[in-house]
């Protein structure tokens, strides 16, 4: 655990040691939501300086399965992640940093860390990176509302026109075909 001395008793939080960003890449494939941890030891620079956090609450705790709860999945999903980083060490990327920007792409971790990490840098990086991230950030939590004061329920609304319009069109067409048969001018046979 990172910097356990320092938790809380009791407290929900934990951050992992996790070399290269790669448990957490892993865990996050498999459906969970890690936050990344990068720089969490600057002044120490030999310790490992990326990780992941997880923040449990109850819900964690619901059964997912008869006799599984969310947080064994979670234990399960952990060591099954390590064990295949055992099997599947990179020698090429241990020459290099574990938070250096070769040694997590080539050893497949989460390359966020390595580029949060450069904020704290000054300089022509950080000013790019800062752009970067104030654009992907706010296009995520500014696109827009999903409700407005028009309609205060839009998927509701969408599905019940989709259902709707089709379904009038075919009745109007229906009834458009039945008095057109009736209007027909009764023709004699020959």
């Amino acid at each position: 655990l990172v910097h356990a001395h320092n938790r809380a008793a009791g407290s929900t939080a934990f951050g992992v040691e996790d070399p290269s960003a790669r448990i957490g890449r892993m865990l996050k494939k498999k459906g969970h939501a890690p936050a990344p941890l990068f720089r969490i030891s600057p002044s120490h620079p030999e310790r490992c300086q990326t990780g992941f956090l997880m923040s449990l609450t109850p819900h964690a705790l619901r059964e997912v399965a008869p006799g599984v709860t969310a947080l064994d999945v979670f234990v399960s999903d952990c060591i099954e992640s390590f064990q295949v980083i055992q099997r599947k060490p990179s020698p090429l990327a241990n020459m290099f940093k574990e938070d250096s920007l070769p040694a997590i792409l080539i050893s497949g971790g989460n390359e966020d860390t390595w580029l949060f990490a450069m904020l704290y840098r000054p300089g022509f990086l950080r000013d790019i990176l800062s752009v970067v991230f104030r654009r992907i950030y706010s296009a995520i939590m500014d696109s827009g509302s999903a409700c407005s004061d028009r309609y205060r329920t839009p998927l509701q609304t969408f599905i019940t026109r989709s259902v709707l319009a089709p379904a009038l069109i075919l009745l109007i067409a229906s009834l458009r075909k039945r008095f057109n048969k009736s209007r027909r001018p009764f023709l004699l046979p020959q």
